[in-house]
């Protein structure tokens, strides 16, 4: 079969056509000097050589990030070094101003230095790298380190933020290289030691009273009396300014005449030698001041002291140690509790450091102290102030204090015109009766008594009436008193006419109104203490038991004084038992309701409060008796403090104003609460009072939660807050809506009706809070350097010298942490060469052609393909006619 010219044409032409691009295949090869050119060379292959050409550029771009995260990194060590060799320099300074061969004014001169090393710092501190800032944390564009004066700074602050400048340095991996200034120039934690250890701070306790200024004559030497109290608990009343207590030695009669009884009921004149005395002041029978004189007193002579606030000066010792800013609140409120269990009054202290305001506070638990404390730190006068912890937690070298808002006098009067401001009385045996009127208003009882005096003694207008003649409240037996025992009998016959004259003052006095008061010099009104409401069936029973024998005994219901429910009481006992002997009695001084069988003869006596046949109606708690428990064991037996009474009435005293300072911001508004009308115990109005504050508060968002309560003892009220939100509260007493009507307000202001003066706001400094931002670091070191060296303080510059050890401590510390960074990072940059070269080897090992013998292809590529149009012009021998 003949096969046509055309086929074998085609056939010639496919396979030169293979020749050809073999050719070229080999001949790019040659020229790429690369065996992958496309993807059809090697799919799988191109696919791998792709991977390491990506890791390679990574691997240079983790290079480039560590390289400029080196450069980081020598930049801050640089600085880093720098501020070492100041820290040293400054701790030089600080060594040479503390000798003593330097004198004050070398000291001011070295000021300077300190300036110039802090201007240094701040230049190191906002130290830049191509225009960032590496001390900035991760606002690298704002400057660090901001001074108020870069020739004389008082304040360095940081502004920039708390995150660190990072660089990538693996495929998982960042490395902070940068640094917050924050934590370079300031530190989170703080030694103490004996430079900085100590608070000095005194307890003060109202209520509570002890000698001072002793002093004698007229030949007595101050020195020749020696004075000891034996029991402080009875000194519980103060002397007056310019009235000290004072004994003078009648050595006629033997004895030593009182002056100036600021209110204990002492009588005229004690019994003694002329050397030798002792007073009982609550009158239980034995000493509770001795007085010894080394020299014997002659006629006349005088031994005169003060009863001053007994306080306690303390000092709390904290641990050494390095502390952060919690646990150094925690070791204050250790270290001041401490103090106060060894040898003050046992107070439990809390110390808090508040991360928003950067302040500490400290205040004291209410509960561990039944009665009114002060406490006032000595951060400028205590004895150890230079050693004080305080300005490394944030307060002035100034004295500070903190107290409950407590009310100034014991409770008052309201007086109302036209209902209770007049009495009529007379000193002639009723020939001339004198009428006053006390002006209407709210009263203490120290003023209404006084108030009284005065107008009375105007209306008799004699010179010995005036002289003598004496009104006072009693605090000890909570009533008032008329005396004109020391005026001159023969033309003095005092005559009160509650009961044929005005009556409404009687009862405000605490006067029986159905009698007059006559044939007397010396009148006293009823204990105000509260009045016990008994109710028939509920609190109306007495069971008790004499020598095995039960009794009872019932008592007629109604309202009574508790010196009138003490006498119903005893005579109901008498009458059913027929022994004369049984004594109850009320206490006004401790409150206390008392049962005494001791005269009696009785081996046993028993009160049955719980085990008695009546005990359902028992009248133990009006009586202040625990319910749940007989009382047995004993011949006489005491009930619990019974508070003073309060009468609130609607448009009078029935309003308080008020505000609040939080720790971390403004006073809030006017705060006010009104109190429901009625008689109220101490206790129940506290806690009226609690409760309508809390809610008056809560109403302006503040929340704060109160503790209001009421001191039995000293018949005042306190006010504080249960927890630490308050620095301040103030009560508006004169500047409130309800402030006095004079002032323009509404005149139903509670303020006197609460023992406190109605003419000036009563401001109470709740929680000790430190004057300003706690901040620990070396520019605060050397802020407090300048002002030791300026106030010449030794004591200072220790701790100064404590503070630079720490702080290079501190930065050797952070060098050697950048320089392990940058030992990492070398490493880092070392294993990222290795494995570039293993990419680069292993994609040439995939990609690159051997050179050799793909010269040789090529060589035999382009033979095979000569050769192939050689013998196909031969075998062909084609014409043009052959295409046509």
């Amino acid at each position: 079969m003949r096969i046509a010219s055309r086929t074998i044409f085609e056939l010639q032409k496919n396979q030169l056509g293979g020749l050809y691009k073999r050719l070229a295949e080999d001949n790019t090869t040659v020229s790429t000097g690369k065996r992958i050119n496309r993807l059809a060379d090697d799919p799988v292959g191109l696919t791998q050589v792709l991977n390491f050409k990506s890791g390679t550029k990574f691997l240079s771009q983790l290079n480039t990030n560590i390289e400029n995260g080196r450069t980081w990194l020598r930049a801050v060590e640089t600085a880093m070094d720098s501020t070492e060799d100041l820290t040293l320099e400054m701790k030089t300074l600080a060594l040479k101003m503390k000798n003593d061969s330097v004198n004050a004014d070398q000291r001011v001169d070295a000021i300077n230095q300190v300036n110039a090393a802090l201007a240094e710092l701040i230049n190191l501190g906002n130290t830049q790298i191509k225009g960032e800032y590496i001390f900035s944390g991760n606002k690298t564009n704002i400057q660090p380190v901001v001074a108020d004066n870069l020739k004389d700074p008082q304040s360095i602050k940081y502004n920039g933020d708390e995150f660190r400048y990072q660089v990538k340095i693996s495929q998982e991996d960042t490395m902070e290289v940068g640094q917050r200034g924050s934590k370079i120039f300031w530190d989170e934690q703080v030694v103490v030691d004996s430079t900085n250890n100590s608070i000095d701070f005194r307890e003060v306790i109202r209520g509570g009273f002890k000698i001072g200024d002793v002093k004698a004559g007229e030949m007595l030497e101050d020195e020749q009396v020696n004075i000891e109290v034996k029991d402080y608990e009875a000194l519980d009343k103060g002397t007056p300014d310019l009235k000290p207590l004072q004994f003078v030695w009648d050595k006629d009669d033997n004895l030593w005449r009182v002056n100036n009884d600021p209110g204990y009921d002492l009588p005229e004149t004690i019994e003694g030698t002329e050397d030798a005395f002792d007073v009982d002041l609550d009158k239980d029978g034995s000493a509770d001041i001795e007085v010894r004189l080394t020299q014997a007193a002659e006629h006349d002579e005088y031994v005169e002291f003060s009863l001053v606030p007994h306080d306690i000066e303390l000092k709390a010792e904290i641990p050494d140690g390095t502390y952060t800013r919690d646990s150094l609140a925690q070791a204050v409120g250790n270290a001041l509790t401490k103090a106060s269990e060894e040898n003050g009054y046992k107070l439990e202290y809390n110390a808090e450091y508040n991360e928003e305001t950067k302040q500490y506070s400290i205040t004291y638990n209410e509960n561990s102290y039944d009665g009114y404390i002060k406490t006032d730190f000595l951060w400028k006068t205590g004895e150890n102030s230079g050693t004080s912890i305080g300005p490394d937690i944030g307060f002035e070298v100034s004295d500070t204090s903190f107290e409950p808002a407590i009310s100034d006098n014991r409770l008052g009067k309201i007086i109302e015109l036209g209902v209770n401001d007049t009495m009529s009385f007379s000193v002639d045996g009723g020939t001339t009766v004198h009428n006053i009127t006390i002006g209407p208003g709210k009263y203490s009882n120290e003023e209404l008594a006084q108030e009284i005096e005065n107008q009375m003694k105007l209306a008799v207008g004699s010179l010995d009436f005036e002289e003598n003649f004496e009104v006072k409240f009693n605090n000890k037996d909570v009533r008032f008193e008329f005396d004109a025992t020391e005026t001159s009998p023969g033309s003095v016959d005092l005559e009160l006419y509650w009961n044929s004259g005005p009556q409404d003052l009687g009862t405000t006095l605490g006067f029986p109104v159905y009698t007059d008061d006559t044939g007397s010099l010396e009148y006293k009104g009823l204990s105000f203490a509260p009045k016990a409401e008994i109710e028939e069936g509920v609190n109306d029973t007495i069971d008790f038991s004499v020598d095995a024998v039960n009794y009872s005994v019932t008592i007629p219901p109604g309202d009574y004084s508790l010196d009138e429910l003490a006498l119903e009481i005893k005579t109901a006992m008498i009458l059913e038992t027929g022994n004369e002997n049984f004594d109850v009695t009320f206490d006004s001084g401790s409150g206390e309701i008392n049962f005494d069988a001791s005269g009696t003869g009785a081996a046993a006596f028993d009160l049955l409060w719980s085990s008695g046949a009546s005990s359902s109606r028992s009248a133990s708690e009006t009586l202040g008796f625990d319910s749940t428990a007989d009382s047995t064991g004993a011949l006489d037996y005491s009930g619990t403090d019974l508070p003073l009474g309060v009468e609130i009435i609607a448009g009078v005293n029935d309003r308080v104003n008020f505000r609040e300072l939080p720790q971390n911001g403004d006073f809030s508004p006017e705060l006010s609460f009104t109190i429901k009308p009625g008689h109220y115990s101490g206790d129940e109005l506290a806690e009226f009072m609690e409760f309508q504050m809390e809610q008056a508060s809560s109403a302006e968002g503040y929340n704060i939660d109160y503790t209001v309560s009421y001191d039995s003892v000293t018949h005042q009220y306190k006010f504080r807050e249960n927890g630490t939100e308050l620095n301040e509260i103030e009560f508006l007493w004169n500047s409130g809506e309800d402030r006095p009507v004079s002032e323009g307000g509404t005149g139903r202001s509670a303020a006197v009706t609460l023992g406190f003066d109605e003419n000036e706001d009563h401001s109470a400094i709740l929680t000790n809070t430190s004057d300003e931002e706690t901040s620990w670091g070396l520019f605060d070191t050397l802020i407090d350097f300048k002002k030791y060296l300026e106030n010449n303080d030794v004591d200072g510059l220790n701790r100064t010298l404590t503070r630079l050890d720490y702080h290079y401590d501190q930065q050797l510390s952070k060098v050697t942490e950048i320089g392990m960074k940058e030992s990492r990072l070398i490493t880092k940059q070392s294993v990222i060469s290795n494995l570039s070269f293993r990419y680069e080897e292993n994609r040439s090992e995939i990609e690159e052609a051997d050179i050799v013998k793909a010269i040789s292809d090529l060589t035999a590529s382009e033979t095979a393909y000569q050769a192939a149009l050689s013998s196909s012009a031969k075998v062909m021998k084609l014409s043009l006619a052959d295409y046509l």
